[in-house]
């Protein structure tokens, strides 16, 4: 694995879940075809197991971590344990359940890191009558959020393109070791002349391969946003909701200030929810909260059109990095808000962009695993006091549409969302997803710091709401393409 990879299967904890978990829902009817049987959707699965390579794999660490994880054939794959049908009478409160208790177990990484559930029988569910329900459950390690589309696009697409696959020949433990051995001291010396390199830039001051030029320090984010109940260790407990909005009330919104993106809408009507529900609750933050915002890697700059990953293996499975972005809560006022928001996150966005932060991130790629390794335990076990202050309060993500013509053996796909597993720390999360003409926003909460997540939507509809009202009364005029 990278060192990009391996960091997910480092951060793994009781209380800390690196995966990811999509569900697709599929309109189900009298035209279309279900997954009756079990024994048919290992059928099904089998026939597509050459779509991802994880698939057939498992992690393997190294003794003592003195290399990074690696991924080997795993041909004792039983699709008894990776792939579950369930029967849901109900509607969305049983199915949201059901989701919920699904997202809520660890993956078990002595097998290939995934698992797929087929849940049959809901009705009523994001207006469709009847729908069946893929809960696709990916270890970090293994995939990203944009990586994951790709997969998805490959398992529903028309049945006639998928292939089966035979795991290859397993590595015995002893060859991966002793692979991880031999490399070590290439490895170590790598690193060595990393540090060396930048200790000598730091005496000189001179340009050498890090560069000794740093970023202006009102640039790099701060460990010094108010602590929330939401920042506090996790129960254990997970519960999630889905809440959906018009795309067309978000696309209007961008216009209330210029240059504003989908995403600084998002980020900027989470942040004046957040506050107002704190405020409500009688815990007024005393400055602006952040937010994690991943940034893909794999998209093109929008101002040079040149990639963003530059300093990527393309073996990556993770091409991203988790930026931190200023909310601007406290500003009341939702327009003046979004114009703050959009300057933040294009700060933060160019920050990351920098070449001299390709050299950063350049220096983890030659750390050696066992630090990697050492420094996530260290995070893990020394969690910051309930006054401290922090780096970021929540995280808000963006997933693009899936493709349109996606579908379960006929069953068309109507709408994908995902659920975040919450951490400690991180008690708080938001997924939006494009279905069509509207968003779908996923919060995921412990419920011992969010028990309503519905009213907490409530607030978020009110803040586009505010946003779109503005943007009625204080048109801006767009100039027509020629």
């Amino acid at each position: 694995m990278t060192w990009r990879d391996a960091t997910f299967v480092y951060d793994e904890g009781e209380r800390h879940h690196e995966m990811l978990v999509a569900c697709y829902v599929f309109a189900a009817g009298a035209d279309t075809t279900a997954v009756p049987t079990e024994a048919e959707l290992w059928q099904w699965m089998h026939a597509r197991l050459a779509t991802a390579e994880f698939f057939t794999r498992r992690v393997r660490r190294s003794p003592i971590d003195i290399d990074h994880p690696t991924l080997v054939p795993a041909p004792d794959l039983r699709l008894s344990e990776h792939v579950q049908l369930h029967e849901i009478n109900g509607g969305w409160t049983a199915l949201r359940d059901a989701i919920s208790g699904i997202a809520s177990r660890r993956i078990d990484l002595t097998r290939p890191p995934w698992e797929l559930h087929a849940l049959t029988g809901a009705s009523d569910v994001l207006g469709l009558a009847e729908v069946t329900v893929l809960v696709l459950k990916v270890h970090h390690c293994a995939a990203d959020g944009m990586e994951l589309r790709r997969i998805e696009a490959a398992l529903f697409a028309d049945p006639d393109r998928a292939t089966a696959t035979a795991p290859g020949r397993p590595a015995l433990p002893v060859e991966t070791a002793a692979r991880a051995f031999a490399r070590s001291p290439r490895n170590l010396a790598r690193f060595v002349r990393a540090v060396w390199r930048d200790s000598w830039s730091a005496r000189t001051g001179t340009d050498n391969a890090v560069g000794a030029e740093q970023f202006d320090q009102h640039l790099v984010p701060a460990h010094d946003r108010p602590a929330t109940r939401f920042n506090q260790p996790t129960s254990g407990r997970l519960s999630f909701d889905i809440g959906e909005f018009r795309l067309e009330d978000v696309l209007a919104a961008r216009s209330v200030a210029p240059g504003a993106t989908v995403n600084d809408v998002l980020l900027t009507i989470v942040g004046g929810a957040l506050h107002r529900l704190l405020e409500r609750d009688g815990e007024t933050p005393d400055s602006s909260l952040a937010a994690m915002m991943p940034i893909s890697l794999r998209l093109p700059d929008s101002h040079t059109g040149a990639g963003r990953g530059a300093d990527c293996s393309g073996r990556a499975a993770n091409q991203l990095v988790l930026g931190t972005v200023r909310l601007h809560s406290d500003i009341a006022d939702p327009a003046a808000r979004l114009s703050a928001v959009t300057q933040s996150s294009a700060a933060e966005k160019s920050r990351w962009l920098d070449p001299r932060s390709s050299r950063e991130r350049a220096r983890m790629a030659v750390a050696p695993a066992w630090l990697l390794s050492m420094r996530a335990t260290m995070h893990r076990v020394t969690a910051p006091a309930a006054t401290d202050r922090r780096l970021r309060n929540t995280m808000i993500s963006n997933l693009p549409a899936p493709a349109d013509d996606q579908n379960l053996d006929g069953a068309p796909l109507r709408a994908a969302f995902g659920v975040l597993p919450v951490v400690d720390g991180d008690r708080l999360r938001h997924l939006f997803s494009t279905s069509g003409d509207r968003l779908l926003l996923s919060v995921s909460a412990d419920p011992e710091a969010l028990s309503d997540i519905q009213g907490y939507l409530s607030l978020i509809r009110e803040e586009l709401a505010e946003l779109r009202t503005h943007c009625i009364d204080h048109p801006v005029s767009v100039p027509q393409p020629s």
